[in-house]
């Protein structure tokens, strides 16, 4: 019996020490998550509400992939402690609203388009845009090279 019951023991320490991850790998999860929700947000976008800003629809794919490289750039620059209590969700939206504000024309991707896009409140997408700006520093001055020829 006692054999059984120390072989049970053993075998929840080895599940346990399975389940315990670095903050490295939690983080690395975690913003994997939040560049897989602004791809599909981003997708979820319909050309048809914002092609008056584009003279063709490979353009504005063309932002897209832009606007990811971005993101993986932001990303990599905000730290741990700021993402381990979020919605990631929101905070989404939040980015999406913020790489847009680094484009050129900012009113492509504005607040209300998000807002029926990812169906989170403008003051929600504000409240993330706000907390990366403090973190990010201005989006005006995170104008990419890339970007700001289109």
């Amino acid at each position: 019996m006692q054999k059984k019951e120390m072989q049970k023991k053993k075998k929840g320490e080895k599940k346990q020490k399975k389940k315990q991850k670095s903050t490295y790998e939690i983080e690395k999860e975690i913003k994997d998550k939040i560049k897989i929700l602004f791809q599909k947000n981003l997708n979820d976008i319909p050309y048809e509400k914002i092609e008056e800003f584009f003279q063709q629809k490979s353009q504005y794919d063309r932002i897209k992939v832009e606007m990811q490289l971005l993101v993986n750039k932001f990303l990599e620059k905000i730290p741990y402690d700021n993402l381990r209590n979020l919605n990631y969700k929101a905070f989404t939206a939040g980015l999406i609203y913020y790489v847009g504000q680094t484009l050129d024309n900012r009113k492509i991707f504005t607040q209300s388009l998000i807002e029926k896009t990812t169906q989170f409140s403008s003051t929600t997408i504000r409240k993330k845009y706000q907390i990366l700006k403090e973190i990010l520093g201005n989006p005006k001055n995170n104008k990419p090279l890339i970007l700001s020829s289109i």
